[in-house]
């Protein structure tokens, strides 16, 4: 009798579950992201807005470094102009065409502020380059092509894989690179015959630890800013 009542209980709850529904839903940017990264989509948010403190203005440039077995190998700058874009730094005749609501701080006369800067990672379409964007909204907005290395294990089996870590970041110092994404080769381990990318969650700004050490190419993207030298007969703002 009791084994007749478990077979009972069981089909009454298996009819009641089977009853309910799946329902829809709608999909926001979450559900994509674990498919971006996984088609090779990552990218990295800095907040800015600190710097727009104060009286003064930086000139910002975002360089891209490239590293073979540690040593830096080739350097690209671009420039973005000031973390301030002030109504006076456009030509006279323009001055006038640009209204009051077109404007990040009208009494201040600044037009423009860089509160952030986004740096990402995308594939290119082929195996041996990947792209990378960087914006700077309002300010400057710049996509690069990366050249990627193959790594050989033991095998003779060739790998193409880059994987990301962000900086630990400095306190600010003017005039000083500030290293903030690093994008770098897996490396082949004999002794446990697999390719790896483990260590550190975040890298050393002097690129020092284990990690750093292991990746034979990789590529630091940062940026710099500089006091800007204002002409003599401007107000700082």
């Amino acid at each position: 009798m009791r084994r007749l009542l478990t077979v009972i209980c069981t089909l009454l709850l298996s009819a009641s579950v089977s009853g309910q529904p799946i329902k829809s839903r709608p999909v926001g940017f979450d559900d994509f992201r674990s498919l971006l990264e996984a088609a090779g989509y990552e990218a990295f948010g800095f907040d800015l807005s600190e710097l727009l403190e104060g009286p003064g203005r930086y000139d910002m440039t975002v360089y891209i470094k490239e590293y073979e077995s540690g040593v830096e190998i080739r350097s690209r700058e671009f420039p973005c102009g000031p973390n301030k874009l002030l109504v006076s730094d456009f030509p006279e005749k323009v001055r006038g065409e640009i209204l009051p609501g077109e404007m990040a701080d009208p009494q201040a006369g600044i037009y423009m502020l860089a509160k952030k800067l986004t740096i990402g990672f995308y594939p290119s379409g082929t195996d041996s380059t990947a792209m990378l964007n960087f914006s700077i909204p309002e300010m400057r907005e710049a996509s690069q092509r990366l050249k990627l290395r193959s790594v050989t294990s033991s095998s003779g089996y060739t790998l193409t894989k880059y994987c990301t870590r962000p900086f630990g970041i400095d306190s600010f110092e003017a005039g000083k690179f500030i290293p903030l994404v690093f994008y770098g080769s897996m490396w082949f381990d004999a002794e446990h015959n697999l390719f790896r990318f483990c260590g550190e969650n975040e890298i050393a700004p002097d690129l020092s630890g284990e990690i750093v050490g292991n990746i034979p190419h990789f590529y630091v993207i940062g940026i710099e800013f500089t006091p800007k030298q204002e002409p003599t007969n401007l107000k700082n703002n």
